[in-house]
């Protein structure tokens, strides 16, 4: 469960570098 919570904020972390980008 932890890596899953871990994986989804690094996938929400990408996406708001890529809008930022």
């Amino acid at each position: 469960m932890k890596d899953l919570i871990r994986e989804w904020r690094l996938t929400k972390s990408f996406n708001t570098l890529k809008k930022l980008c």
